[in-house]
């Protein structure tokens, strides 16, 4: 295998390289995820290349691999990309998740908890960006796995070029490039890799499809064509949470403590798509959770919303409260325990993965965080301003803050005791995500 000087590749030449990453060439660093696997190997071997081509200013490159403990020869794989990386003077870290001891959807919580592993040493590192191989064929293979799902546009759009996770941007670079030149590159520069057995089992779905894709190919169904139909219903989607966005700004006033409420009368003037976007884009940000609830919960709960059903409705770690025409959306309590973390001062944190909360320095001591409950909003309601008065289910969600058991301070309640000092901040972090704009009139 060449040294970095000399990499080059006839597969590939030097500006579709400087194409594929030059996005990413203004950033001080970035890491690649790379398990041994051939797309991830050559995406490594593409952005050494990339890296020669820049100089002395291409941005640091880190290495990233997991050994997820499935099969016997894990460890093995982790060690093959050290020894490229040592080959070519890159800086590698390598991690342990035990997935043998996971149960349910292993392949889902193993790439999780991949994500989570590799994310939270690039936020550790302020590394903004986390290189993924995922290249056309998976684009491919995605969207015929959708489509045999029953997904509507969002899931038929399939993989994005980027997407955060926690405050990562994993990145795509190769969602445009065909498998097969992948593993030409890798041929011109002999460069080791490993096949994972599973990719040729058929108990796997993706498996299936792929094959099913070699019988599609024939009749124009290639992988290029379905990654042009993922690109089209892409731009569709874009236009249709843009209208959801509108249609938020008009319809809901969103609180700085973390709850929605939701004009049903204004709501059910929009095509039935937009109701469904805006319901669940609300579900996910007052939940704090990444994905919305099937299509069909989201339907029934519509169903109600339209009807003006009365009393209340759950769905997806929210509570529904239909109000004079109304709809008070809030965190669940009870049912979905609501974290207890502890925060010191100078540290701003993430809590229940919605509102962003900070301690200032000036403050005396570390404060514990833990939703106020029910029976402590009760007990502070008397005393509170009529115009802080919020359902006892909303108050008993609320972030509060204690000392020992002693309650400190509920910041969006306006109560805090005298003495002694602390300076704390609270705020929706999932506001923005909500509106998809900044500053709307609606957020108080």
């Amino acid at each position: 295998m060449p040294g970095a000087e000399d990499l080059g590749f006839p597969s590939f030449s030097d500006e579709e390289i400087a194409d594929l990453f030059a996005a990413l060439k203004s950033l001080p660093s970035i890491a690649v995820a790379v398990s041994g696997g051939p797309d991830s190997m050559a995406l490594l071997m593409l952005l050494v290349r990339w890296c020669n081509i820049i100089g002395k200013n291409a941005p640091a490159l880190y290495v990233l691999s997991v050994d997820h403990g499935l099969r016997s020869n894990s460890a093995t794989e982790v060690d093959l990309v050290a020894e490229v990386c040592q080959q070519y003077g890159l800086k590698h870290q390598a991690f342990f998740w035990d997935g043998k001891k996971s149960k349910g959807n292993v392949s889902a919580k193993s790439r999780d908890a991949r994500y989570d592993l590799m994310c939270s040493w690039c936020q550790q590192q302020a590394i903004s960006h986390l290189l993924v191989a995922h290249t056309l064929d998976d684009q491919a293979e995605t969207v015929l796995l959708r489509l045999a799902r029953g997904s509507g546009v969002d899931g038929l759009s399939a993989m994005a070029l980027s997407r955060l996770w926690n405050s990562t941007l994993i990145y795509r670079p190769l969602l445009g490039v065909e498998r097969s030149r992948l593993r030409h590159l890798l041929e011109d520069v002999s460069c080791p890799y490993v096949t994972d057995p599973s990719n040729h089992n058929l108990k796997y779905d993706r498996v299936k499809i792929r094959q099913a894709l070699e019988v599609l190919e024939p009749l124009g169904i290639t992988s290029q064509a379905l990654a042009d139909t993922a690109d089209r219903l892409r731009q569709a989607r874009e236009a249709l949470d843009v209208m959801a966005a509108q249609a938020i700004a008009e319809t809901v006033v969103i609180d700085n403590a973390g709850y929605c409420v939701l004009s049903a009368h204004d709501l059910v003037t929009y095509p039935y798509e937009i109701k469904r976007r805006v319901v669940g884009r609300i579900l996910r940000a007052v939940a704090g959770r990444d994905y919305a609830p099937t299509h069909s919960s989201l339907d029934s709960l519509i169903e109600w919303i339209v009807d003006q059903g009365t009393s209340t409705r759950t769905l997806g770690g929210c509570l529904f409260m239909m109000r004079h025409q109304n709809i008070w959306v809030m965190r669940e309590t009870g049912r979905n325990d609501l974290p207890e973390m502890f925060i010191e001062p100078g540290q701003c944190v993430l809590w229940d993965n919605r509102m962003k909360i900070s301690l200032s320095v000036e403050s005396e001591t570390p404060l514990t965080i833990k939703a106020l409950g029910v029976e402590n909003y009760a007990r502070l309601k008397p005393g509170l301003e009529s115009n802080l008065h919020v359902p006892s289910a909303l108050g008993a969600g609320l972030p509060s803050f204690w000392h020992d058991h002693e309650l400190i301070a509920v910041p969006h309640l306006n109560y805090c005791i005298a003495r002694p000092v602390y300076q704390i901040d609270a705020c929706f972090a999932n506001s923005a995500q909500l509106l998809q704009v900044h500053g709307n009139k609606n957020l108080r």
